[in-house]
């Protein structure tokens, strides 16, 4: 369920005929380490980093805002604080010099929220109470990171686990713990899956609009986009965003 915050008043509720609906970007990038995740991060405009894990040597050279997350604190409260800032918009934050999110990575996230809620409940392993705790806590975040006004982009790492439908055959799949459907939890507008290709001394970045040889991740796309994958050498946010953009005028022009 979508969650919104209240409003202040019915002014509150005013538009215009002219902003088009779902006019923010939600992403999920996931892929191996090393495959120009957090690279890709970068290229948006005016981004925000929740940083789980230390992935942002590659940005070292871009002056970009990051709140770094570790065992020290309490990590869901801190995020959900973040996250309903952003929605609210308030200005002692400085969101207005923010247009883009990014979690990176939830799959770091995912790992220190169990070590969280173990210290919390004392269970060790978790037991089955405790992984619908984590899957809401994760589900709420990720709902407040899609419902605040910006563009978003979250991070994820790959990870292997068996085929339900054949125990003897593994499948990569985004790294999560929980068993979350369909591998993600909420809608995105594109799923991309990340991948490094080195051919002799060059070195390139691959974004894959779709699932990529077997790899399984829930793939939601606006209706109008063509059925056949891309492979998108050093993409960019720009890039996926022109994209998307072009698909959300032909679904208007389809509806009318």
């Amino acid at each position: 369920m979508a969650i919104r915050p209240p409003a202040v008043s019915w002014m509150d509720e005013v538009t215009s005929t002219d902003v088009p609906d779902n006019k923010t970007l939600n992403l999920a990038v996931w892929g191996e380490a090393k495959t120009g995740k957090t690279r890709f991060i970068g290229t948006a405009p005016k981004p925000l980093i929740i940083a789980a894990e230390d992935g942002t040597l590659t940005l070292r050279d871009k002056s970009i805002p990051m709140i770094p997350l570790d065992e020290s604190g309490q990590i869901y409260e801190k995020v959900r604080k973040i996250l309903l800032s952003a929605n609210e918009r308030k200005e002692d934050f400085g969101w207005a010099n923010i247009e883009t999110i990014a979690i990176d990575s939830v799959s770091r996230l995912n790992a220190l929220l169990i070590k969280e809620l173990k210290k919390q409940t004392g269970h060790s392993p978790l037991q089955i109470a405790d992984w619908g705790v984590l899957y809401s806590r994760i589900e709420d975040l990720v709902s407040l990171l899609h419902t605040a006004p910006f563009d978003s982009i979250t991070t994820s790492g790959e990870g292997v686990k068996p085929d339900p439908k054949d125990k003897d055959e593994q499948i990569i799949t985004v790294n999560l713990q929980g068993g979350y459907r369909d591998d993600y939890f909420y809608p995105y507008d594109f799923i991309l899956y990340a991948e490094e290709r080195i051919r002799g001394s060059t070195r390139s970045y691959i974004m894959h609009t779709q699932t990529y040889r077997g790899r399984k991740a829930a793939f939601r796309k606006p209706e109008s986009a063509p059925d056949a994958p891309k492979e998108i050498t050093n993409c960019t946010f720009g890039m996926i965003k022109e994209m998307v953009d072009s698909y959300r005028v032909i679904e208007t022009q389809e509806k009318k």
